[in-house]
C-alpha cells in the first residue's frame, strides 16, 4: 500500500540550534558562577546568590543550585503547567552539570579584582540567560515564585523582596564586601533584555534554517522508499 509522508527537513536543524543555544547560555551562566561570582562571594540575588550563601555553611554550590532548581521546577510545573516544566527542564539539567564541569575555573578567580568579577560575571550571566530566553527557553528563579504568588502579590514586589533578602543576607555573611554584588544586580536585567531582544542573536541561531524545505517520502511497502525535496 502506497503511503506519502511530508515533513520539514530543517526542523531538526532548528531544534539542534536551539539546544546548542541553551547549552551555550548555560555555559555562560556556569562560567560566571565559577570564575566570578562564587569565588568572590557576590551574593547578588536569585538561585546563584542563595547557593553562594549556602556554600558558606558547607553545602556545595552545584548541589545547592540543582536542589533549589528542582524545587522551583516542580513548584512552577504545578502552578504554571506543563509548558513551563518542559521549557525549564533542560536548564535545570544543563546549568548544574556545567557548574560541576567548569569548577576548575575558580583557580583563575584570584586574578580578577572584585569590581571586574562583578562586571564580567554580570555580562556572562546576563548573556547566558538572554540567549536561553531568546530561543523560548526558561530558567527557574525568584520569578517562578513571583508567578506563583502573582494572584495575591504583584510579581515585581515578590522578586525584589526575595533578591533583597538574599543581598541583605550577603551583607550579614560577607560584610561590606557584598556591596560589589550590587553592580551585578544592577547590570544583569539590562543585559538579559538586550541579548534576548537582539536581532543579531536571533539571526545567528535561526538564519541557517530561515528557508525551510519540504521533503516528501513515499512508501511502497516494506523497505521500499522514495524521497523528494
Amino acid at each position: 500500500m502506497q503511503k506519502i509522508y511530508a515533513f520539514t527537513m530543517d526542523q531538526s536543524l532548528r531544534y539542534r540550534n536551539e539546544v546548542s543555544a541553551v547549552i551555550a547560555g548555560s555555559f555562560g551562566i556556569a562560567t560566571s558562577i565559577n570564575l566570578c561570582l562564587g569565588p568572590h562571594n557576590l551574593a547578588f540575588g536569585g538561585i546563584t546568590g542563595l547557593s553562594i550563601l549556602l556554600e558558606q555553611f558547607g553545602f556545595p554550590l552545584s548541589l545547592s543550585y540543582i536542589l533549589i532548581s528542582i524545587i522551583l521546577l516542580l513548584l512552577g510545573g504545578i502552578y504554571q503547567g506543563r509548558s513551563f516544566f518542559v521549557k525549564s527542564l533542560s536548564t535545570v539539567i544543563t546549568i548544574p552539570s556545567l557548574i560541576m564541569c567548569t569548577n576548575d575555573l575558580q583557580a583563575l578567580s584570584p586574578y580578577l579584582h572584585p569590581i571586574v568579577a562583578a562586571i564580567v560575571g554580570a555580562v556572562l550571566l546576563g548573556s547566558g540567560v538572554g540567549v536561553i530566553l531568546a530561543v523560548g527557553g526558561s530558567s527557574v528563579g525568584p520569578d517562578t515564585i513571583a508567578a506563583v504568588c502573582s494572584k495575591r502579590i504583584p510579581e515585581h514586589i515578590t522578586m525584589y523582596t526575595i533578591d533583597g533578602c538574599i543581598i541583605l543576607a550577603g551583607f550579614l555573611v560577607f560584610g561590606p564586601h557584598n556591596a560589589y554584588s550590587l553592580i551585578t544586580y544592577a547590570m544583569v536585567p539590562y543585559i538579559v533584555r538586550m541579548v534576548k531582544q537582539s536581532r543579531w542573536v536571533k539571526n545567528l541561531i535561526y538564519h541557517p534554517v530561515s528557508r525551510e524545505r519540504i521533503c516528501f517520502a513515499i512508501s511502497y511497502g516494506k523497505n521500499k522508499w522514495e524521497f523528494f525535496v
